[in-house]
């Protein structure tokens, strides 16, 4: 045993003990201004908020999709169903035109299966119908979880990346 060090059934020396008061209490007296600066006024503003009649003029109303008819009609919201093969010739444009200006935007996704090969001729049509050079980065769908709250903690996260329902348990 060292002869300076303390025995290990000592309890705090006064200095120590003063040291840490002294540290509290600067702590206290310093952090009472910057509490009281997020305490509210009694002003009965209600920042953050938005009325309903405010949130009916931002957000879309629903528009019925009318680019397909279909065999089954929806009800009840369930979905349109289709009893037999799509006649391509009679389908309505439902963009116009190319949206995306070339540009390029990474994706990352949970995929089950084997990821397509480089050069996939579905992204390939895809990309070039919208405009976009969209960079797939397909993860293995079972450990999807680990991979997001990995690739969120980096400074590389994608442009887009998709967070399941069942990946928001709040962890």
């Amino acid at each position: 045993m060292t002869p300076n060090a303390a025995s290990a059934s000592s309890g705090p020396s006064r200095r120590s003990f003063l040291a840490s008061s002294a540290v509290a209490t600067a702590a206290v007296a310093g952090g009472m201004p910057l509490l009281a600066a997020c305490g509210g006024s009694d002003s009965g503003s209600r920042d953050g908020t938005t009325s309903s009649k405010d949130a009916k003029k931002i957000l879309p109303a629903y528009v019925a999709s009318n680019v397909v008819t279909p065999d089954i009609p929806a009800k009840n919201g369930s979905a349109i169903g289709f009893t037999s093969k799509l006649d391509l010739a009679t389908l309505k444009t439902s963009v116009e035109k190319k949206l995306g200006k070339g540009g390029k935007v990474t994706v990352m996704s949970p995929f089950w299966g084997s990821p397509p090969k480089s050069g996939n001729a579905y992204y390939k049509a895809m990309n070039d119908l919208i405009g976009v050079d969209v960079q797939w980065q397909n993860q293995d769908g079972n450990t999807y979880e680990q991979k997001l709250g990995a690739v969120l903690a980096s400074s590389d996260v994608p442009d887009v990346v998709v967070v399941p329902g069942w990946n928001m348990n709040g962890k």
